[in-house]
């Protein structure tokens, strides 16, 4: 007997991630994380989180997070390196892939050279 998973975990690297923003765009990111699961998901958003980093102590860039009633998306940024993570953790009916396809689309419009270093698909929470 296989297990079922009730969750969906997709993490995605990507590289070539350079915008006019030194500080990688991070409230644009967050704009298209919340657009993202809002158009391409049933998940509800219940909280988020944006931190911009200025080079002083951590490396110039930004990490965000969108909690959701399922789960969890986040993002995280070294801009000088071009270098973003994406991840998206949800249960039930919500679907991470669908949303990271949405993300995808349209992140390409503020940084046209991005490039998927990775894109992998885990089953979170098996049950027998």
């Amino acid at each position: 007997m296989s297990a079922e998973p009730r969750g969906e975990h997709v993490i995605a690297d990507y590289t070539n991630y350079f915008t006019r923003d030194p500080g990688g765009s991070g409230h644009a990111v967050l704009k298209i994380m919340r657009t993202a699961v809002e158009e391409a998901s049933n998940a509800t958003i219940v909280g988020e989180l944006l931190s911009v980093f200025d080079g002083s102590d951590s490396p110039l860039g930004f990490a965000s997070v969108l909690l959701l009633d399922e789960s969890h998306m986040t993002a995280h940024c070294y801009s000088n390196e071009g270098l973003l993570a994406v991840d998206c953790f949800t249960c039930g009916g919500a679907q991470p892939t669908l949303i990271l396809d949405h993300f995808e689309t349209a992140i390409k419009e503020i940084a046209p050279e991005i490039k998927i270093g990775d894109r992998k698909r885990l089953s979170r929470f098996l049950s027998n």
